[in-house]
């Protein structure tokens, strides 16, 4: 996964002004990190916030933006799935 540096991620539509972007995720605590990653069908993108001890993913179905992020993996202290 493509570590951002950032704590917000937008979803932008092409073709669309930037003030459309929507925020599909927000990291409040600046322990965490986000990175991103497409899937290999191009059909998902991948949310990790990170820590050096924990990570929590989420996904979000392309087709489906509205459906905005759903948990892949829950944030567990202590342990990076």
């Amino acid at each position: 996964m493509a570590k951002t540096g950032h704590t917000m991620v937008w979803l932008h539509k092409l073709e669309t002004a930037q003030s459309a972007d929507s925020c599909l995720y927000h990291e409040k605590d600046n322990m965490f990190f986000l990175s991103l990653e497409a899937s290999e069908s191009n059909k998902y993108l991948f949310v990790a916030s990170e820590s050096k001890s924990t990570r929590f993913i989420f996904f979000l179905d392309i087709s489906k933006p509205k459906d905005g992020l759903m948990i892949f993996t829950p944030r567990l202290s202590g342990i990076d799935t």
